[in-house]
């Protein structure tokens, strides 16, 4: 007897395969790889492995059969719960214009698996960040902004044009010899050493 909740999942994995075969994808594949992200992630939820088996194995009527097959499904979809899966991959790295498409109804498999049963909240958490890695594995990369480059000069040199404050260059002048030494009176005294002799006349 069909329900709400295999009802959902069956139209999720319609919709995934529907965009699988608009991608150029098998869409029997697509269906296949949703059932494993289905199971894996309502791999705790009491109850799906019924409902899950209703959708993927109709007509079972074994509960022993149907649980191991959803536990099978499950163990082959786990390292999907924070990865992106095969065909997803397969999309995004052929720069296929679907591959945000198909990452979309992956998120919509997801939605449909916490409902095959009473789920944990942990359980719809944890499916809601496997959707948003579906979500984040297609969207497209950006590049950072660039940097404008700087025109010429836009940081000048500064350049001296004069002694540096407090120097003694301003005091030096050249000596006979074209050394530089300080100034010096007319005997050849240094000028801030001559003094008058007493008596003298100027």
């Amino acid at each position: 007897m069909s329900t709400d909740a295999d009802t959902h999942l069956d139209e999720a994995l319609g919709g995934l395969a529907d965009v699988a075969g608009e991608a150029g994808l098998d869409p029997a594949v697509a269906r296949d790889e949703g059932l494993r992200v289905a199971a894996a992630l309502a791999e705790s939820v009491p109850g799906a492995a019924v409902s899950w088996a209703a959708v993927a194995r109709p007509g079972t009527t074994d509960l022993g059969a149907a649980n191991e097959a959803f536990f099978d499904a499950a163990s082959r979809g786990r390292r999907w719960r924070a990865a992106p899966t095969d065909l997803l991959a397969t999309l995004v790295e052929s720069g296929s214009p679907r591959a945000a498409d198909y990452a979309q109804a992956l998120t919509e498999v997801a939605s449909a698996a916490v409902m095959l049963g009473t789920a944990p909240i942990w359980v719809i958490a944890n499916a809601s960040a496997t959707s948003a890695a579906y979500l984040a594995a297609a969207r497209p990369a950006t590049a950072p902004p660039a940097v404008p480059a700087l025109p010429p000069h836009a940081f000048p040199t500064p350049t001296l044009t004069g002694g540096m404050p407090g120097s003694p260059l301003g005091g030096i002048r050249a000596g006979a010899d074209g050394a530089g030494s300080p100034a010096t009176g007319a005997a050849g005294a240094p000028a801030a050493t001559q003094t008058a002799e007493p008596g003298a006349t100027a």
